[in-house]
């Protein structure tokens, strides 16, 4: 991903280029739904592509569907899947399906009802070779100014979260600058560690939290 938005930031305008939204959405004890969302400029999403081959927002494959709107200065696309919580804790993933939002995070099972997640961008990039901006970072900083990645954790009930928390307790997230890739070497902060429970906890039924 750094090296693409980089290079292709670089040859824009300087009005900035792509958001995206990565939400890993635990709706029952069993499931978990990814979702990775980008809004981008048009020009950036013609110079990946578009929709041809493996674009930045290729077509839908097997498990996973992606919703593609093309305008005539933006561009959304919207890809989900739906894993198998007990695959995430095993470490199980399959990049053939087309979305990649589990491979950022480590889940391990804190008991039945109760899971640690771990989004840790870090350690992700720390094996990527480090790219020369060829003196542009000036540039490439004012492209980014205000976009951003944002992960989201989202279930019953946060325990508690290195992000910040929703009012309602249920939804935990964390803003990283897009322009943090620029860094050399890239300065995440810490990893983003959410601990959640899978149901709500309730006292005959009635009082829960």
């Amino acid at each position: 991903m750094r090296r693409v938005l980089a290079f292709l930031c670089l040859i824009l305008p300087l009005s900035g280029c792509l958001d995206v939204d990565v939400t890993m959405d635990f709706k029952d004890s069993e499931t978990a739904e990814m979702t990775v969302a980008m809004e981008m400029s048009r020009e950036f999403y013609d110079l990946t592509g578009g929709g041809k081959g493996q674009g930045i927002c290729p077509a839908a494959q097997e498990g996973s569907k992606a919703d593609l709107v093309v305008g005539e200065k933006q561009v959304t696309c919207r890809a989900t899947r739906t894993v198998q919580i007990a695959d995430m804790v095993a470490g199980k993933r399959d990049a053939a399906k087309g979305i990649e939002a589990d491979k950022m995070a480590l889940v391990e099972r804190i008991d039945d009802d109760t899971l640690r997640v771990t989004m840790d961008l870090t350690g992700l990039m720390a094996d990527r070779p480090k790219q020369d901006q060829g003196g542009a970072e000036d540039m490439l900083r004012a492209a980014f100014a205000g976009h951003s990645l944002i992960f989201r954790i989202k279930a019953p009930a946060i325990v508690d979260t290195t992000g910040d928390l929703s009012e309602d307790g249920t939804t935990a997230t964390k803003v990283i600058p897009i322009a943090a890739f620029i860094d050399q070497p890239p300065d995440f902060g810490p990893p983003f560690v959410t601990t959640l429970r899978l149901r709500e906890s309730c006292w005959l039924w009635v009082f829960c939290g």
